[in-house]
């Protein structure tokens, strides 16, 4: 077995779900795919160059395959979607508190508003909260600094809280 082949056989639990988490609308199938064409196109890069932070590289090759798919897929004719009539009566909530509703609508406005105002901080966030990366590898995956990861996470923590705690303009 080869280098490339063992690195990535320890990092595979790790790269499925970093893909299923990206992919997480997609059919499983998908997972598979992009898990396969990493590991094909990875062996040849590492082949032809080896990279001495295989970890960072390959889950960052990871999430450009898995964001290709999501490209191509949204060019591929949609299944029809599920209708909420054809679902069984226990699960359709019919009833829902108004309170839920706002509640969950403003949250998920906030933090939509949050996200689209700053992306490259909401990645590393997700990278370095979510994904369990440390800072130097956040770096070598978004080819920035240590210090700007660290100066991005505190801005988007902050921001996001910012957002949350904020009082309604009325």
């Amino acid at each position: 077995m080869d280098e490339f082949t063992k690195l990535y056989l320890a990092r595979r639990p790790s790269l499925a779900k970093l893909v299923r988490r990206i992919l997480r609308f997609h059919p499983p199938e998908e997972i598979e795919d992009v898990l396969q064409d990493l590991w094909l196109k990875g062996s040849r890069a590492y082949a032809a160059r080896p990279v001495p932070f295989f970890k960072a590289w390959i889950d960052r090759a990871a999430i450009n395959l898995s964001l290709n798919r999501i490209r191509r897929f949204k060019h591929e004719p949609q299944p029809e979607k599920i209708r909420q009539d054809r679902l069984p009566r226990q699960l359709i909530d019919r009833d829902p508190r108004p309170d839920d509703l706002v509640m969950n609508r403003d949250l998920r406005k906030a933090i939509a508003d949050v996200v689209k105002r700053a992306p490259k901080l909401i990645e590393t966030v997700r990278l370095l909260y979510l994904e369990g990366h440390s800072c130097a590898e956040v770096a070598a995956i978004l080819d920035i600094t240590e210090g700007t990861v660290k100066s991005n996470a505190h801005k988007a923590v902050a921001r996001l809280r910012e957002s949350l705690t904020a009082p309604e303009a009325a």
